[in-house]
């Protein structure tokens, strides 16, 4: 699916609609990635092959190795996902609130459609939902209303947040954010850095616009922070964008350091890119 096709999936209102139209692209160009065979630890799955019913697809597997299984069991295994969606005010801008809504329900679906369980937070400056949904429709269709139906509004404190969703976390558990770290970057990921205690696997995917980048936008004498509506004054577009990709590096070093997976995507790329290019570096 091309990124143009990719960007109009997100003016559709049902998030399960726009779910099951990504993986079905997504997944029908994985095909051709050569694959070698499965490790004992996957012993009781196969390799998925062009035909089959990409709901089977185990994304835990997918998600530990990088490698496309379908379950041929119903054993399933303690650890879970827990998502935690940034809805302060920032997020509003050029879509990126949109892309981060559909993103946090794709993977929400295919954890239902396996029949496992996950757990879902929308936060900003508060903590708004904190939900363990269990298996079958009736919970992804309470997680799709409470998604689809928030706005981004309010500054960014996860650690208050956190602390919380940390109580309820099993151990060995997939922690995905999806932010774009408009707040203080560094208490941010201080905070997710404490979640690996419990040997849980914690993701970050930090969401940019290209028009965040613009001359357009950064030639401006002043900026607004969408988040606190103070007005930030600064150098030309050189010395704007240069402190951007500066902080963005910054940002990247750091998840590295705290041994957080770090996914940087441009939300005009669409989904099918940056899902590829991040399992396949996981399977490394």
């Amino acid at each position: 699916m091309s990124k143009e096709k990719n960007l109009e999936i997100l003016e559709i209102p049902d998030l399960f609609l726009r779910s099951k139209l990504i993986l079905k692209g997504f997944f029908a160009g994985i095909h051709n990635v050569p694959y070698k065979g499965a490790s004992a630890e996957f012993s009781q799955y196969r390799e998925y092959v062009l035909g089959d019913d990409f709901n089977r697809i185990d994304w835990k597997a997918y998600l530990r190795s990088g490698k496309i299984y379908v379950k041929e069991s119903d054993d399933e295994t303690n650890a879970e996902m827990v998502l935690l969606l940034d809805s302060s005010g920032s997020m509003n801008y050029a879509g990126k609130f949109e892309y981060a809504k559909t993103l946090a329900f794709l993977f929400s679906y295919i954890c239902s459609k396996q029949n496992d369980s996950f757990t879902y937070a929308v936060f900003s400056d508060t903590l708004h939902i904190l939900k363990r949904a269990g298996a079958g429709r009736k919970s992804i269709l309470e997680a799709a209303r409470d998604i689809s139906s928030r706005e981004a509004k309010g500054e960014t404190n996860i650690n208050s947040a956190l602390e919380r969703i940390f109580e309820k976390t099993k151990e060995s558990s997939f922690i995905i954010l999806i932010s774009d770290l408009g707040d203080d970057y560094e208490k941010i990921i201080d905070a997710l850095s404490g979640m690996r205690i419990k040997k849980n696997d914690v993701i970050l995917f930090h969401l940019s616009s290209r028009k965040e980048e613009s001359r357009e936008i950064l030639d401006k004498a002043s900026l607004k922070d969408m988040e606190t509506n103070n007005i930030i004054f600064g150098g030309d577009y050189r010395e704007r964008i240069e402190s951007i990709k500066s902080r963005n590096n910054d940002i990247r070093e750091l998840s590295m350091k705290k041994g957080i997976d770090y996914n940087f995507v441009y939300i005009e790329d669409g989904f099918n890119a940056p899902l590829t290019g991040f399992f396949r570096r996981r399977s490394k």
